[in-house]
């Protein structure tokens, strides 16, 4: 799933963005909602979410500078500025640090859904890539089975998940399943996710300037010492040296 944080102070306000997420479904799930900086904070890092729908105003809290905060931590996500204030000062600002679009209220269901439309996209993308670099152009000769192991993956690999956990979302037996990835992947399941998994780390190591303890969580391994032996084992190098090795290219 692709977990969202909503931060509005409004509680109407709130309890609409909400439900119009939940309408458009597509894999967005509204992880928490918080009305000011403090349960924000709180909440971000519990949940390290994809997306982020914040108002401009907290309060007395500026949240163009909560935003902010979060990206020089090395959040890389996707923010959705809303505003009652039509002033361009503010979308001037909004663009220049990255945000993904600019809601001004009131705020409708199309515009919530054509704005997680072009989230989807880009996520997509980028998943898309990852799945290009390790099946090497293979993807258009696959079954429907296979290619819905891959989206189960990509979708989910920052969770605990299990061969049954992707056999029934493909609708195959587990047995049916492990037997057609190795043939049709070149790899077992395991080495599929745990492959997936260090490159999602790789980019987050170069882009992010994120501990290796959150990297590893964000990347659905929840033991460092594990992360560390994992990533040698596939790429030759500590996470620590690829990282300083990429920050001299």
């Amino acid at each position: 799933m692709i977990k969202v944080i909503i931060i509005e102070d409004e509680a109407n306000s709130a309890r609409h963005c909400a439900s119009y997420i939940s309408a458009y479904g597509h894999r967005f799930a509204v992880a928490a909602i918080c009305k000011n900086v403090s349960e924000a904070r709180e909440n971000f890092s519990r949940v390290i979410p994809e997306v982020i729908f914040c108002d401009i105003r907290l309060g007395r809290d500026n949240g163009l500078d909560l935003i902010k905060e979060f990206k020089n931590s090395g959040w890389n996500g996707h923010t959705v500025l809303m505003s009652g204030y039509r002033d361009f000062n503010y979308a001037r600002e909004a663009i220049r640090i990255g945000v993904e679009d600019y809601l001004p209220k009131p705020i409708f269901p199309e515009d919530i859904a054509n704005t997680l439309k072009s989230i989807a996209g880009k996520i997509e993308k980028n998943h898309s890539g990852i799945e290009g670099e390790l099946i090497k152009g293979m993807r258009n000769n696959f079954p429907p089975f296979i290619e819905r192991a891959l989206e189960y993956v990509a979708l989910n690999y920052v969770e605990q998940i299990s061969l049954t956990d992707v056999a029934d979302y493909a609708c195959v037996s587990s047995a049916y399943l492990c037997a057609g990835f190795k043939k049709y992947t070149g790899f077992t399941f395991i080495e599929y996710l745990n492959t997936y998994r260090i490159e999602v780390a790789k980019n987050m190591l170069i882009e992010t300037n994120h501990l290796l303890e959150k990297i590893a969580f964000q990347v659905g391994i929840n033991d460092v010492i594990y992360f560390n032996k994992l990533f040698k084992r596939f790429t030759g190098l500590s996470p620590g040296k690829y990282r300083k090795i990429k920050s001299q290219d």
